[in-house]
């Protein structure tokens, strides 16, 4: 049965971090470092969760890399395959935010053989 409470059993807060390339230059792009605090009201379970990716003057991706990647932020090769569609397994959960002809799009990619697509579902 669905509740009409759906949408508030879940909370999720993000802090962003742009780590540029070149600092006197900060728009020609560089890395990200996310910090996310998520409560799971059903389950009463809270989890804090880093996510790392890449962002340039038109774009910013980035999301939940495998244990085996280490940390992303010292391996750039990792780190790069956080725009690469074709590698799920690596990053099973990625989100992209994209500036196109004065519009803001966004995309999260899901694989649900390594995260519960369920409750981290593609939009």
């Amino acid at each position: 049965m669905e509740s009409k409470w759906g949408r508030f059993w879940r909370y999720e807060n993000a802090q962003v971090t742009l780590i540029p390339v070149d600092e006197t230059q900060p728009q020609l792009g560089g890395k990200v470092k996310v910090k996310a605090f998520v409560m799971d009201w059903r389950t009463f379970t809270p989890q804090l969760k880093t996510l790392y990716g890449i962002y340039s003057d038109d774009f910013i991706t980035f999301g939940e890399f495998s244990k085996e990647s280490g940390n992303p932020l010292e391996n750039e090769e990792v780190l790069l395959k956080v725009c690469d569609d074709q590698d799920n397994v690596t990053v099973p959960d990625r989100t992209t935010f994209r500036f196109e002809n004065g519009a803001l799009l966004y995309k999260r990619e899901v694989n649900g053989e390594v995260v519960d697509s369920e409750i981290e579902h593609p939009i």
